[in-house]
């Protein structure tokens, strides 16, 4: 088969895989991870699919036919949903210690506001996980024996002992800390800050002051940055990442060094 768009088998061919990336680069924006997982298993598809969008593409600068004109359409919106994509979502693209203690500086007032509010509505005997994904709520509930209970979202909410008022109360102040996530802990409050790829950053807030020795096995946890006395960042690779917060050891020998020179 001649490898020329004015070839109708091969232009049907190039834009087979065209509408085929297309279609990864929605998914890939309404659901990442069922993104990733679909164009993981289809790999010798996806990365074919991309190869010869790219060679299409670039043969259709031509624009000798029609069919150079459908591919350079078709490429030319497929390049605007890359770039479309990247710019919304690149700032969730990046986190570390830095940006999570200036997030906190901005926001710490609204996050005890949060902790408390989440903790008088949720019912004790239970423990409660709420992240809002692009505005979906995902939700998980586990009784007293760590058995995690399935049901309609209606039936959860109410295990939990939440309204469906108190769930948007919920879900406004985490949209104005600008945060994804809050579960309840061993008195202490994790708040789910952003998602990077695999790995989900986070804070958690205590209900009280730890000791000198909880601070000490806080600092020692790789997975974990000690703040304050009631304070600390934490971090979570997912199925395939390490748990270690990244840049751990450089953010607190910077801290120390602040902290010893006043």
């Amino acid at each position: 088969m001649k490898s020329e768009l004015s070839n109708k088998y091969w232009f049907l061919f190039v834009l087979s895989c065209q509408i085929v990336l297309m279609a990864l680069i929605i998914l890939w924006y309404v659901n990442e991870f069922l993104g990733f997982m679909i164009a993981a298993l289809l790999l010798f598809f996806s990365i074919p699919a991309f190869v010869i969008s790219i060679i299409g593409f670039c043969q259709s600068f031509s624009f000798k036919t029609k069919f150079h004109w459908w591919i350079f359409a078709f490429g030319l919106a497929n390049l605007s949903l890359i770039v479309i994509y990247s710019l919304a979502m690149s700032p969730q693209r990046k986190c570390n210690a830095y940006i999570m203690e200036e997030h906190y500086y901005k926001y710490s007032d609204k996050m005890f506001e949060l902790k408390d509010y989440f903790n008088n509505a949720i019912d004790d005997s239970c423990y409660l996980v709420l992240e809002f994904d692009k505005g979906k709520l995902d939700m998980i509930i586990y009784n007293k024996n760590s058995e995690e209970l399935r049901d309609n979202p209606d039936s959860l909410l109410n295990l939990a002992g939440i309204t469906k008022q108190e769930l948007g109360t919920i879900k406004q102040k985490l949209e104005e800390i600008e945060c994804i996530g809050v579960q309840t802990g061993f008195n202490d409050t994790r708040i789910w800050f952003r998602r990077v790829g695999w790995a989900l950053y986070g804070y958690c807030l205590s209900d009280y002051v730890w000791t000198e020795e909880q601070q000490e096995r806080i600092k020692m946890n790789p997975i974990s940055v000690g703040f304050n006395d009631s304070v600390y960042f934490w971090h979570a690779g997912g199925a395939v990442g390490s748990d270690n917060f990244p840049g751990k050891e450089e953010f607190e020998k910077v801290k120390l060094k602040e902290k010893t020179s006043k």
